[in-house]
């Protein structure tokens, strides 16, 4: 029984190798073969990238509407705003391959709102994912699996609860700042322009893999790593 009426279940999907585009560092491209640029303990390389991006199956419903609900465990997103497309995507981008489906909690298409999720308010097997929000203010306190921020603009995002695989997803935003005061082992960041991102201590930052990412701003500690 879910306590949040929008944390619904992301069925699992099978991975296929598929190419990249081409992708760049901050400001120099970086030609193809398809690579991302890492950063660890400050020191930056360029490695090609393993990522797959998983092939999913066509899901057509009558009249080509994607029949979403009750076919791959997206129950619920319909009624976030979620359109069958952007579901296919969402699902896309939290498929592991696994067995088991992943739950998730979605913050979607809000505008100027300052929000704090405060300790137990999230289930902790869930992935938060934040997706198109607009000059919001977010803080989180509760332990999650994973956060996800997508196409979101001039928002800010403070995560000082345990992020259980000490992972964030950052794609498609603008400026748009990543407070983080827990140990975050990889922060991947995608196809942004005026990012920045703030580890309050040395000791949280892992590693940052960014590829076609504009204007970043990194701060590690008292001062700026780059």
């Amino acid at each position: 029984e879910h306590p949040h009426p929008d944390t619904v279940q992301i069925a699992p999907q099978a991975h296929t190798p598929s190419p990249n585009p081409r992708l760049c560092s901050p400001r120099t491209p970086i030609p193809t073969p398809p690579h991302h640029t890492i950063m660890s303990n400050n020191k930056i390389s360029a490695t090609s990238s393993s990522s797959a991006a998983p092939q999913l199956t066509p899901i057509t419903g009558e009249e080509g509407t994607a029949a979403v609900p009750h076919m791959h465990g997206l129950e619920g997103l319909e009624e976030l705003g979620i359109t069958p497309e952007e579901a296919r995507k969402i699902q896309a981008h939290m498929a592991t391959g696994g067995q088991k489906a992943q739950e998730a909690k979605f913050v979607v298409r809000k505008t100027d709102e300052e929000v704090c999720f405060p300790e137990d308010s999230i289930k902790r097997k869930a992935t938060l994912y934040f997706k198109a929000c607009s000059g919001c203010k977010y803080t989180v306190e509760s332990e999650v699996t994973k956060i996800m921020i997508e196409g979101c603009t001039d928002c800010t995002f403070t995560i000082n609860g345990r992020v259980m695989t000490q992972m964030v997803e950052m794609w498609n935003c603008e400026g748009s700042s990543v407070v983080m005061d827990t140990p975050i082992q990889t922060f991947q960041l995608d196809l942004t322009d005026n990012v920045r991102l703030e580890y309050v201590r040395p000791e949280v930052f892992g590693q940052l893999v960014w590829a076609g990412v504009y204007n970043l701003d990194l701060v590690v500690g008292s001062g700026p790593c780059m």
